[in-house]
């Protein structure tokens, strides 16, 4: 499996270049399928994601996330896609959540919390600074934090109380975010476990507001996704 290249070996857009056509050389020369090697590169990450989970890191988090009033949740780069999910799941439950993915940002979130809130930071391989000075700046004021990462030993998981480690092994330039996304989805699953009845009243007040607001093409929000026809169907 095609490995991150070690933290700082990669510096100039040329050098990302190189990087990608070495990785996708090597996929080549496995089976010259580099979208089935991307596939069973994503797959294996959750696998091992899942596999290295720390039960009890997890369970922390989520009670940490629970009993808090505030959430912020912070992750710029190549982290705001999987820090916007969190987010927005979160509030989808009836979680007060904030999202912060600049630095701009982040202060003022972090102003409007107080001791016992939480802040979930993500952050991977060449770790974004403003990331880690959040986590550090909720700990000096008592607020749970939580790192969602890729290596136990980088500065945000040194800081955090609870640490949720993912594997990122990728064929291409950048990290592979499966294991992360996955992780995400975890600490959701178990925020909504913890108070059912809250995510799903929740969940109906967005609905309501969701096709109040006419902005959903599909208007019933009980109705699943449409299917995709069977090769050879109709439809």
């Amino acid at each position: 499996m095609t490995k991150v290249p070690p933290r700082g070996s990669v510096g100039t857009g040329l050098n990302v270049r190189v990087v990608l056509q070495r990785v996708t050389a090597a996929a080549v020369r496995v089976d010259g399928d580099v979208v089935g090697r991307v596939f069973a590169t994503a797959l294996d990450n959750v696998s091992a994601t899942f596999g290295d989970l720390d039960r009890s890191a997890l369970d922390g988090a989520v009670a940490s996330v629970t009993a808090a009033r505030g959430i912020l949740v912070v992750g710029g780069g190549v982290m705001q896609g999987p820090a916007l999910f969190l987010a927005s799941s979160l509030q989808l439950l009836g979680r007060r959540t904030t999202l912060a993915t600049t630095v701009p940002d982040t202060g003022p979130a972090l102003g409007a919390l107080s001791a016992g809130d939480a802040v979930i930071g993500l952050s991977v391989w060449r770790y974004l600074g403003s990331t880690t000075r959040a986590l550090e700046l909720a700990a000096s004021a008592d607020m749970a934090t939580i790192a969602i990462t890729d290596s136990s030993l980088c500065p945000a998981a040194l800081i955090a109380d609870h640490v949720l480690v993912a594997r990122t092994s990728t064929v291409g330039p950048r990290l592979g975010l499966a294991g992360i996304t996955t992780l995400a989805e975890a600490v959701i699953a178990g925020v909504a476990l913890a108070d059912p009845e809250r995510a799903i009243l929740a969940t109906r007040r967005a609905d309501t507001l969701y096709a109040a607001s006419g902005v959903l093409e599909q208007s019933d929000p009980d109705a699943l996704p449409p299917r995709q026809s069977e090769p050879g169907t109709a439809g």
